[in-house]
């Protein structure tokens, strides 16, 4: 990955060029696409891109929320509210995503 394709993140701390790839991978471009998406989505889009022997700590989401906070992602991760917040956003939008019905089923006639 080129300097240059990674400077649509700038402005935002906490994410280095792993985490840039990552959220590419999961098709979040740019910081502005980041902040539309918020920490929770992009973290499940990155989870949902991921191979299962590449799936992202949750330090990603930690930093996620602090780069959209303008916060260290180590303070995130030591504050037991904003954690909480987030993994019980996490684990709705699991839910709702695997509660949705899919959009066409498969016939065996």
């Amino acid at each position: 990955m080129s300097a240059i394709a990674s400077d649509s993140f700038s402005g935002l701390r906490n994410l280095g060029l792993r985490s840039k790839q990552m959220l590419k991978t999961a098709g979040i471009l740019s910081a502005e696409q980041l902040q539309k998406t918020g920490s929770v989505a992009a973290f499940f889009a990155v989870q949902q891109s991921a191979a299962p022997a590449a799936q992202p700590s949750l330090n990603l989401l930690w930093a996620l929320e602090g780069a959209l906070s303008c916060r260290d992602w180590k303070e995130i991760a030591n504050d037991s509210h904003t954690k909480l917040v987030l993994l019980m956003q996490l684990d709705d939008l699991k839910k709702q995503t695997s509660s949705t019905p899919p959009t066409h089923q498969n016939s065996m006639r």
